[in-house]
């Protein structure tokens, strides 16, 4: 049995289709089969969620509300892909300038308990691995945490609180 989904203007069997994810500036950034297997992912919530699994929810919203959406396309359109945007800002997205001495970091239980990374001040501390410590990290926004902070943290949100007195401090505010 083939399933088939509408797309431009006519029925395509779904296993010659996937879905892209786009970037605000427009280039294709991610993909995901329409169907592996027994998995078939039919809408444009389906795809989101499944192009965006391994991220939280709010790292997940923060995309989207940036600006990230997903479209069908056919798998040959795998060649839209690109590695390197050379849109300046890349993939259309400004990055949160980060205040020297500062770094994200995240509880180091963050595969469970965290939903945000945090810009913690890397001045006293010690570095492991995908670890800092120091006997006391406190987040710019005021979060105390553990004297363990991860620093892999790319599938988090940042902290709106932490962005916001980062840009203060880099515009020449006291924090």
């Amino acid at each position: 049995m083939t399933l088939f989904l509408e797309f431009e203007g006519g029925p395509v069997p779904i296993n010659e289709l996937s879905w892209l994810e786009i970037a605000p500036c427009g280039c294709a950034c991610g993909i995901h089969v329409a169907e592996s297997g027994s998995e078939v992912i039919a809408t444009p919530e389906q795809a989101w969620d499944a192009l965006h699994y391994f991220e939280t929810k709010a790292r997940a919203a923060q995309d989207k509300k940036a600006g990230y959406t997903v479209r069908l396309g056919r798998r040959s359109d795998v060649n839209l892909l690109v590695s390197d945007c050379e849109h300046d800002p890349k993939w259309g997205v400004v990055v949160t300038p980060i205040p020297d001495g500062y770094e994200w970091g995240g509880p180091n239980y963050y595969y469970k308990a965290a939903d945000r990374k945090h810009l913690v001040s890397v001045a006293r501390a010690d570095f492991d691995d995908n670890r800092m410590q120091a006997s006391r990290m406190t987040a710019l926004c005021g979060r105390e945490g553990p004297n363990f902070w991860a620093r892999d943290l790319g599938a988090l949100a940042e902290c709106t609180n932490c962005v916001r007195a980062a840009l203060t401090m880099i515009r020449g505010g006291a924090r």
